[in-house]
């Protein structure tokens, strides 16, 4: 195996490939919990500075290393069976045999995502994800988001009430489900450090979204949270997706029978929103997609922040 090729294709994609393998951290270089040697125990200990694109990160408790280290420490791989993992998802090389555990592991996802959608009850207006939802201005209901009122976190071990939406690949096949954990008694996030989680996937997230509504005209938008999502279905009535993170917007794939995609970019401090936006922009209007970009005026904001202040 090509180890410089390997990190080249890596090189950015990090925070990416950590959700993809469901390792939660930061993306934006602060302290957290440490994903191995436990993220409740001390929130300060540990952050990813991804230097170099690499994904590189550090803890107090457990030392240092780059993103092939991180994933082979959190899942208790070993070296051959990381880049293995690492390389089925960035392509570029056979993928690896179909051994037992990783067909059990798969196997385990899957009865936990139909666990976890089971569990969960179409939004009716009046459950706390619609309150939730109202909170940010957003009447429209999704068929694919629901609502779990008791959904494990696995930071605090404990249940709460949560958002929970389906995450499909560029097939629209399901892959994956994101959940959004809320108070028990306010229309809000909980307040906890990561509200926002995604399950591990049956496969790479690359080129997946939460299908949020029915494409129009062969056209679609996507943005990267679901609230955002739904305020410019609401603000432009422009059907549009949610993509999760800028890392895997960058990565969105049209299915198939869509010509036109419109990214409504974050316009946060970083620039990484309208970053993200134009990277994947460039690449769609090569492919002879037509595409546009739409970014809010005002630093700081999302399009839920603009839907807010138009009404």
């Amino acid at each position: 195996m090509d180890m410089q090729e390997l990190k080249r294709k890596c090189a950015g994609r990090w925070f990416s490939l950590y959700e993809q393998f469901g390792i939660q951290v930061r993306s934006d270089g602060r302290h957290s919990g440490c994903p191995m040697c436990g993220p409740g125990r001390n929130k300060h200990r540990f952050r990813v500075s991804d230097l170099g694109g690499d994904g590189t990160w550090i803890c107090t408790q457990c030392g240092a290393g780059d993103g092939i280290a991180l994933i082979q420490k959190v899942l208790g791989l070993d070296f051959k069976e990381t880049i293995e993992r690492i390389e089925e998802i960035v392509g570029g090389c056979k993928k690896m045999d179909k051994t037992q555990d990783i067909q059990i592991d798969k196997t385990d996802t899957k009865a936990l995502l139909n666990k976890i959608w089971s569990e969960s009850a179409p939004l009716s207006g009046s459950d706390p994800v619609s309150k939730y939802l109202h909170t940010r201005k957003l009447v429209l209901q999704p068929d694919n988001v629901r609502y779990c009122p008791h959904c494990y976190e696995s930071d605090t071990q404990k249940h709460y009430p949560a958002m929970i939406a389906k995450v499909m690949n560029s097939r629209g096949l399901p892959v994956a489900l994101h959940r959004t954990y809320l108070d028990f008694d306010k229309p809000m996030k909980a307040d906890i450090e990561s509200p926002k989680k995604l399950t591990p996937g049956l496969e790479s997230l690359t080129g997946c979204a939460i299908r949020l509504f029915e494409p129009k005209d062969n056209t679609v938008g996507i943005a990267e949270g679901i609230e955002t999502a739904i305020a410019c279905t609401q603000l432009f009535d422009i059907p549009t997706w949610a993509c999760i993170s800028n890392t895997i917007l960058e990565g969105f794939e049209p299915p198939e029978g869509i010509r036109r995609i419109i990214i409504y970019g974050d316009n946060d401090a970083s620039h990484i929103g309208a970053r993200s936006a134009y990277l994947l922009a460039n690449k769609l209007y090569n492919r002879d997609f037509i595409v546009e970009v739409e970014v809010p005026e005002k630093q700081g904001q999302d399009f839920n922040d603009v839907w807010l202040e138009v009404k």
